[in-house]
Order: structure tokens, then sequence, then C-alpha cells
């Protein structure tokens, strides 16, 4: 049966990679497979359409979430596209850094993980891939630099992943988020160093060595020391700031770069230009910062789409905020008249990578209801101690599948739990190892593949950006399993 149960962790890539079919055609295909092979780990046709039902249910109450963001950060770029701003926000970032790789690495180690932290969902890819093109990146380095900036996914939306998997471990949060920081406390330095050999490759990398360490040192340390000193929500919103603070004042020490022509900026411009950005920004901490405020606005106006056990406060949730954050751009520069037009563009981006997104979680729902998930788990867990070296990998593909930190947590943490008991493993070392991998493992994942797809506006990009990003997907792995390793054997 596990050659069976493997069929769907398999055939998107072959579907991707060797037929080249597109990211929509590709969850498609893959959710009906799937859907057909949970009748061999069902007893009647009954259970399958069970199955069926209660995993499109699932799905589109978790996807509500995802989507309510996807759809508001493509009108916030079209919005801002439409009025100029983007060319603005790119002259800011150039007038605090000197050459373009320390903007790249200030755009994809720095602001891409605030915005992460702060907001999760793939928000910081709706807010920097823009950024990141109009620097002059093709859509292929773009999409991958923003994939990149997905690292604070432990932390993301204020650490609601982590804490999601330290509840089905049954653990604290606070224990799970700060060894989960430990055990993947190389992975931002590494991506430091890929960020600038994405950029201009071995050249960038020869000049600017000492700020990439520096920005992944500071950065990983800093996610790890805050998550145990002020708590997961907010570390790694504090230490992006901490990194961009480190990386202004490690490049005026350097002084190797000389300053590229600055552009004159007019201040109402400027100031439109960051307006929704901070409004943003200063709503998301205050609504989740305040305990007041976040206790009346998680009770106010909140639904559960489908019965599903998935509840969603409208005023409280991500998109709602920066639905409000698109719209204060017209306001601000006075193109109400266009908003019509621009909604509808937006709407025919967002539906192929809303429809993808919700297809590849309903695949993911099938295998956890039809216990193939948990056969697939249960034949890594019959490894033994060869466990440990392939624990990390399930939980990547945990997060690769659903796109989300909680969605592969939910996937393989209760298994994961139970392996490490088992076999003798310490299970807060289980529980953070399970919640690191699958926050990585989302950063090549085709649902947030599909939404850099949609915010360049170019589906065909998704095969050749699943493979540039394959190797950094099994390259975190490969790091948190030998960390986990020295932990705990």
């Amino acid at each position: 049966m596990i050659y069976l149960a493997a069929v769907p962790l398999i055939l998107p890539f072959l579907l991707l990679l060797g037929f080249k079919q597109s990211g929509l055609r590709t969850s498609l295909t893959s959710a009906v497979v799937t859907l057909a092979l949970a009748w061999f780990f069902t007893t009647n046709s009954a259970d399958l359409m069970s199955i069926a039902a209660q995993s499109a249910g699932n799905a589109l109450a978790i996807a509500f979430g995802v989507l309510t963001v996807i759809f508001s950060g493509l009108l916030l770029y079209r919005l801002q596209a439409a009025a100029g701003s983007l060319a603005v926000m790119v002259e800011i970032v150039r007038r605090g850094f000197r050459s373009k790789d320390t903007q790249t690495l200030a755009l994809v180690i720095g602001i891409s993980t605030f915005v992460e932290a702060i907001s999760g969902f793939g928000v910081s890819v709706l807010a920097v891939t823009p950024l990141l093109l109009t620097l002059g990146y093709s859509p292929l380095k773009a999409g991958a630099l923003a994939l990149f900036g997905q690292i604070s996914v432990p932390l993301g939306a204020l650490g609601v992943g982590t804490t999601i998997g330290a509840h089905l471990a049954k653990l604290p949060p606070a224990e799970v988020g700060t060894l989960s920081m430990l055990v993947s406390l190389p992975l931002p330095t590494l991506f430091a160093f890929s960020t600038l050999a994405v950029a201009n490759g071995l050249r960038s990398i020869a000049r600017y060595w000492p700020l990439a360490l520096l920005c992944g040192t500071v950065k990983g340390g800093a996610d790890y020391g805050f998550a145990g000193w002020f708590g997961i929500e907010l570390a790694g919103a504090l230490a992006s700031l901490l990194m961009l603070l480190a990386l202004f004042a490690g490049e005026k020490i350097m002084a190797s770069a000389k300053r590229e022509d600055a552009v004159s900026l007019d201040k109402r411009a400027s100031i439109n230009a960051i307006a929704p950005y901070a409004l943003l920004i200063t709503t998301l901490l205050a609504t989740r910062m305040i305990p007041s405020v976040r206790d009346f606005l998680t009770h106010l106006a909140v639904i559960d789409p489908f019965g599903a056990g998935f509840t969603y406060p409208l005023l409280y949730i991500p998109g709602f905020w920066l639905l409000l954050a698109a719209l204060s751009v017209p306001l601000l520069n006075r193109s109400a008249s266009s908003l019509t037009k621009n909604i509808q563009q937006t709407w025919r981006q967002f539906l192929p990578a809303a429809l993808t997104i919700t297809f590849f979680l309903i695949l993911a729902q099938i295998m956890i209801l039809s216990g193939m998930a948990a056969v697939v788990a249960q034949a890594v867990g019959s490894l033994g101690f060869v466990y440990v070296a392939v624990a990390p990998f399930l939980g990547a593909l945990g997060g690769w599948l659903t796109g989300q930190n909680s969605g592969g947590n939910a996937m393989f943490m209760p298994l994961q739990i139970e392996v490490s008991h088992a076999i003798g493993l310490p299970a807060p070392w289980a529980a953070a190892m399970q919640n690191a991998a699958s926050s990585y493992g989302t950063i090549g994942s085709p649902a947030r593949i599909a939404l850099v797809c949609a915010t360049i506006g170019d589906r065909h990009l998704e095969g050749a950006l699943l493979r540039t990003m394959i190797p950094y997907v099994l390259a975190s792995p490969v790091v948190i399993a030998i960390i986990y390793a020295f932990a705990v054997l």
C-alpha cells in the first residue's frame, strides 16, 4: 500500500517537470488521481464520497484565509503599479542601501521576512516580488528571490503555524518555537548567500560575502534569541528589523560600493507610496499586540466555512487589513475611477492561482482523511533510528504539499511525535524538527509558486521556478537532519 500512498507525492513533480503541465492542470489531475487511489484505503464507496466531500470542505475552509490575502495583495500590487508607487518604493530602498546586491539582501532577508512574520500567508511575496521586478530582475530570478524571503514561515503570522504544531504535539509553543529556531539556525545564512548567488552569481558572493554572513547570522541568531526572550509572536519581526540595521551598518563600514545615482523624489509621491504598507504594518501589529483590540476583533464577525472547524474573524484576518491597505491607494492618489478596472484585472489574475492552491489542499486533505498520509509516515517510522535522517524530509513534504506550515504540521506532527515516542527520542526536538522542516518545505511548494506566478502574471513560469527551487527545498531538511541528529543521538 505504501507504493499507492506515495503516488500523490510523486505525481505533481512528474506533471510539472516531466510533462510541463501548468500548475492548475497539475493540481486538478493530482487531486483526481489521489481521490481514485483513496478507494483502495476505504471499505466502501460511501466512505469515498464522504472523504471527497469532507476534503473539499476542509480545503475550501483552509483556503479562505489564504485566498483573501492573495486577492487583496494582488489588488494592492496592481493599484500601486498603476499609481507609479512601485518605482518610488524601489528608489527609497536605493537611497537606504548603496548597491543592487545589498538592496536585494535588504528586500529578501529583511523586509520580506518582516512582512511574513507579522502577516503570514505569503503576503511578503505579494509585497516584494513587484519591487524585485522593478529593480531589474528577470521574472524567474524575482520569483526565486521572493520565495527565499519566506524563511520567516516558522514565525509567520506571529507564530500561528508553530503554535498549531505545538498544540498538536501537546507541548508548550515557546519550547517548540525556540527549538525550531535552533534546529534551523544555519538556514538564514544559507539563504542569504543564495540570494547573492541568484542576484549576480559568484561575483556578488566574492564581493559581499561578509554582508551575507552578517545578515544570515544576525537573522538566525536573533530569531532564536528573541523567540526565547520575547516569545514566538514578536521574534521574527524583531529579528528582521535588527538584521536591516546590521546590514545598513555593515555596508557603511565596508564602504565597498559606490552609491548609485539618486533620482529626486517628490515628497507627496513618497508618502503615497509608503502609506499603504505603513497602514498594513501598523494595523496588523496593533490588532495582534494590543490584547483588548485583539480580543474584541477575534470575537467579532466570526465565520466557520463549511463547518470544517477553521474559524475566521473577518475583521482580524490579514486579508481584511490588506484589502484596506489596497483601497487606500486610490484614495491617496485620487484615482478612484480606475478601481473597477483594476479589480476586474486582479480577478482574472487571481482565479487560476486560487484554483491551483485549492486543488493541492484537496489532495492533502484526501491523503489525511483516507489514511494515505499515515501509511507514508508509518513506513518512515519503521526505519528505526534511520528515521532521524528521513523524518525532516517527511516534514518538508507536508509543507511542500499544503503550502502552509500549519497544514504540514496537521498532516504529520501527530505521527512524528508518535514515532519519536516509539523509538525513544525526545518529543520536543521531534516537534521542533517537524515544525522547521515543514516551514522550509513551503518555500518551493506549488501553492506558493502559483502565488508568485500570479503576482508576476506568468503562469508558464511555474515549471521553471519549481526546478529552480528544488535544490533549496532539499537542502533545508538536510541541514535540519544534521542538527536534529546531533541533538537526539
